[in-house]
């Protein structure tokens, strides 16, 4: 299959390399990804929302909470709660022009950065997922990521299906995990998440 730069295909999706170094970004010109990639927004605007949250900032918690001036609403605590349960955090709404983001930071031990969004249908967010943190990685000077095998689990009438990565790194491990929950009327929620693991 004939293959594209990455950075031509960054190009396409109109996706900013946010968090990034200028290295990693010279990576771009030397990944190649398959040539028949399509832009989907929905999926562009979920990934680019889990970068500016939590790959830009994420952990220094007063640069998550100044990341958009006038477009975050924090969440009072049994809001908070539906997402996080009984783990202690804080949680925004983040609204953009194309919807509503949930961004949650749940505090160590299980210190994790999520973005979450609910669809009529899944995004195609997996490409520029993909490509931006293992940018980000190249950044840093780490990797390779270690996959996890993918899990499907049912509770409560949901099917959640997850995935996961580790960055393991010499001042600690990243845990990258994305997460599709089908809900019984047929909509989904998708989550990009970021936990980091000693620091």
């Amino acid at each position: 299959m004939p293959r594209r730069h990455a950075a031509a295909i960054l190009a396409i999706i109109g996706l900013p390399i946010i968090g990034l170094s200028s290295a990693a970004a010279a990576q771009a010109s030397k990944v190649l990804i398959p040539s028949d990639a399509t832009q989907d927004p929905a999926g562009s605007a979920l990934v680019e929302a889990f970068a500016l949250f939590c790959l830009d900032r994420f952990p220094d918690a007063a640069r998550v909470e100044d990341a958009a001036p006038g477009r975050m609403t924090a969440m009072p605590r049994a809001q908070v709660q539906r997402y996080l349960h009984a783990d202690p955090g804080r949680g925004w709404t983040y609204r953009t022009d194309d919807g509503a983001y949930v961004l949650t930071i749940e505090d160590p031990p299980y210190h994790t950065c999520a973005v979450r969004r609910e669809y009529a249908a899944p995004p195609r967010y997996r490409l520029p997922w993909l490509l931006l943190t293992q940018l980000w990685a190249a950044s840093a000077g780490r990797g390779p990521f270690q996959e996890s095998p993918p899990e499907v689990m049912r509770s409560n009438g949901l099917l959640i299906e997850a995935g996961g990565r580790l960055l393991p790194g010499s001042a600690g491990n990243d845990v990258f995990l994305e997460i599709k929950t089908t809900y019984p009327d047929g909509h989904f929620e998708q989550r990009l998440t970021r936990r980091v693991i000693g620091r």
